[in-house]
């Protein structure tokens, strides 16, 4: 048997190849027209995103693209021009990424659940899965997310407004109540419940 390595070029193109059967599309870099100050990472992330979640605004698209995988991209692209890791590197970076787009897809699917669902979701099961099963959890957390959307207003994240946050709060209360959840656990749903809200509808109200 042979043990024989393949080349960074091979490995390139096995890679290229995967990324397209995932939804990919591959365009030489020369042919990329971008603006010089934009990583294409980012671009591709809006892009995907946009397709993926047809049903979401644009505002929220851009959101979650200021917030999911900022870091690791930004760390990932800096590694890249240090010269710290190589282009497959970054390839890899990007699968990851994909491959947990689409498992994030899956749980939201299987869940019945909408994609900004599942974010509020996420921030509250863990400590709370042991307490509630899962089909109250995702059914409270529909509600909860409606009740938030209704009491929204423009600029309701500036300071200013903080009488908003507090409609805000307490219409997630009201759902609280009337869903009948234990009163030990309302100010930690309520503060996993604002801090995303926060993250997700800080440009309110969402451009359609």
């Amino acid at each position: 048997m042979s043990d024989r390595r393949g080349t960074e070029s091979e490995f390139e193109l096995t890679t290229i190849a995967r990324l397209e059967q995932l939804g990919y599309t591959y365009a030489p870099g020369v042919e990329i027209d971008r603006p010089a100050d934009e990583a294409v990472l980012r671009r591709n992330l809006r892009n995907f995103l946009t397709r993926q979640y047809r049903d979401l605004p644009d505002a929220a698209i851009e959101q979650a693209v200021i917030h999911s995988f900022r870091e690791l991209l930004e760390a990932t692209l800096q590694r890249y021009h240090n010269r710290l890791i190589d282009a497959a590197d970054v390839i890899r970076v990007m699968l990851q990424i994909r491959e947990q787009e689409l498992r994030d897809q899956q749980r939201a699917h299987d869940l019945h659940l909408a994609p900004e669902e599942l974010a509020f979701y996420d921030a509250v099961a863990e400590n709370l899965a042991a307490v509630y099963d899962q089909q109250f959890l995702t059914s409270l957390i529909h509600d909860i997310v409606q009740a938030v959307k209704r009491n929204l207003k423009v600029d309701w994240t500036e300071p200013h407004r903080d009488t908003v946050k507090a409609e805000v709060r307490s219409a997630v209360r009201r759902v609280l109540r009337a869903r009948e959840v234990r009163r030990e656990d309302f100010d930690y749903l309520i503060e996993r419940v604002m801090e995303q809200a926060v993250a997700l509808y800080a440009s309110w109200p969402l451009a359609a």
